[in-house]
């Protein structure tokens, strides 16, 4: 007769020992990291963090704090450090913790929900103090276990909306409004939207700004005209060859992020298309160098070092006041800079 599982969150050292039939110290020692250092075979450390995975289990955060030393170090995982956007998260998130003499243990999921979670087991088992994550995944299930055990979790930049954990982003709603007015107040009104992943909190945010924008001043909104799936150069240039081809016509470009914008430009010069004679863009991120473009770009601006900053601070009142609240939803402010990629649509 199979033994009865526990639901997520209610396992011990002891219900998975037994359901493995093996010691309790063995599966403690697993989880800590020390297989090598007691002698486990290979083949049980695989079982045990298999196991530990597929039930979502994490040493309970509390009970290991009353019996190891605390470690003062910070967990953050990022899906990606390749992008300037989300190293510049890790540095002012590194900055913040140094000045409370804490270390920060990085973890980069490479856009990958199965190296998330493993990532988030390693580092409990490490005995941080708080967590930072961008999440990957749309699978909130691990994070509220973290959450019913009152674990300092902060989601930053991207967050999922149906869990109750606080989090840190740029207004990326307003973002994309203030955009979308701008390219609209300029006689626009054949916007093409070239949006990121679906499903991402930021995407659908930044889709609800430009949504809103058309809605107020159009009052009618182009399904044709919206269109991208993930936030690379090959989307942006496929999307825009895409439009082409079709024959939807559009005198303006919202690229939602820099790299967009880059695989969009490229498209639009092959096609004998210039900026902003015959097409205005905008996107989201400024990045170096983009002031010296032969038509400099306009950007929506993220203040990223606030962002960074700012979890750190929740995060750091989450772990020195456990009993008390913090603020759920902080969003930070952003900005468009206006350059000369933006001029009035020619007559036709």
């Amino acid at each position: 007769m199979s033994k009865k599982k526990l639901p997520p969150g209610r396992h011990t050292l002891r219900s998975i020992a037994s359901e493995l039939g093996v010691s309790t110290t063995t599966v403690s020692r697993v989880i800590n990291g020390k297989s090598q250092q007691y002698g486990i075979a290979e083949l049980t450390r695989q079982r045990v963090l298999e196991h530990t995975r597929n039930i979502n289990f994490f040493p309970d955060p509390v009970a290991r704090g009353l019996r190891l030393n605390k470690m003062h170090t910070i967990g953050l995982v990022l899906p990606d450090l390749r992008k300037s956007y989300f190293s510049q998260i890790a540095q002012s998130l590194s900055d913040a913790t140094r000045k409370r003499s804490y270390m920060l243990h990085i973890c980069v999921a490479n856009n990958d929900a199965q190296i998330e979670m493993d990532a988030l087991h390693q580092l409990i088992a490490r005995n941080i103090d708080g967590l930072v994550i961008c999440p990957t995944g749309q699978d909130t299930e691990y994070l509220e276990v973290l959450r019913k055990q009152h674990f300092p979790v902060i989601q930053v930049a991207r967050y999922l909306s149906e869990l109750s954990l606080p989090y840190v982003a740029s207004d990326n709603r307003a973002g994309s409004y203030l955009a979308t007015c701008h390219l609209l107040k300029e006689g626009h009104k054949k916007i093409a939207c070239l949006n990121g992943a679906p499903g991402m909190s930021v995407s659908q945010d930044r889709l609800d700004g430009y949504l809103q924008a058309i809605r107020e001043y159009l009052h009618r909104i182009s399904n044709k005209l919206i269109t991208g799936d993930c936030y690379t150069k090959e989307n942006g240039y496929r999307s825009i060859r895409q439009l082409l081809a079709s024959g939807v016509s559009f005198t303006a470009v919202l690229a939602m992020s820099n790299q967009i914008a880059m695989g969009a430009l490229q498209a639009l010069n092959e096609a004998g298309k210039h900026i902003p004679e015959d097409v205005s863009l905008v996107c989201f991120d400024d990045f170096d160098g983009v002031e010296f473009f032969e038509t400099p770009l306009t950007v929506v601006t993220q203040a990223v070092d606030k962002i960074g900053q700012v979890a750190a601070d929740k995060l750091f009142q989450m772990i020195d006041a456990p009993e008390k609240q913090v603020e759920q939803k902080r969003l930070i402010p952003v900005r468009l800079i206006k350059r000369n990629s933006v001029k009035p649509p020619r007559k036709a």
